[in-house]
């Protein structure tokens, strides 16, 4: 059985390697941070497959709720919202790199916040992509699993 930490490194190489959006990158992501299953959906005005979390909800009837997986990887604004679920009051930016070896690529930084009570030293993550969103997500991978293994849940 696979650890937590192998899991966020196993879709960080993903992320990492990956050009552009990716649906099915969303779909895991989603799965991962989110919880529930990943099935795809038929949309009725384009006939096209789009996948959608289906998860177990007291507010829908038959206590199955289902939802379209969010752009991680297109939408800087779903970055952030990830960001805030998996590591809220943490800091972050986006920007344009302009130093080699990485000159044109997006860079991200994730920081823990100034509130921050974990063990030293403090965790946080980098990201550099041709693709903003890739390179937050990137990043906030990192910081993710640089927190795992500051409180001592490395496998």
């Amino acid at each position: 059985m696979t650890t937590r930490i192998e899991t966020l490194r196993a879709l960080q190489a993903r992320i990492r390697q990956s050009k552009g959006a990716d649906r099915e990158l969303d779909a895991e992501i989603a799965a991962l941070f989110l919880g529930g299953e990943i099935e795809c959906r038929q949309a009725n005005y384009t006939m096209d497959l789009h996948p959608v979390r289906k998860y177990a909800s007291t507010m829908h009837v038959g206590g199955i709720g289902r939802e379209p997986v969010v752009y991680y990887t297109a939408s800087l604004d779903a970055c952030v919202a990830l960001m805030d679920a998996v590591l809220p009051g943490w800091k972050w930016s986006v920007a344009d790199n302009r130093y080699e070896p990485v000159r044109g690529k997006a860079f991200a930084s994730v920081q823990t916040p100034t509130s921050y009570d974990g063990p030293a030293p403090w965790p946080e993550g980098w990201g550099h992509n041709d693709n903003p969103c890739l390179a937050f997500l990137d990043a906030i991978f990192s910081a993710a699993i640089a927190e795992l293994e500051a409180r001592g849940e490395a496998a």
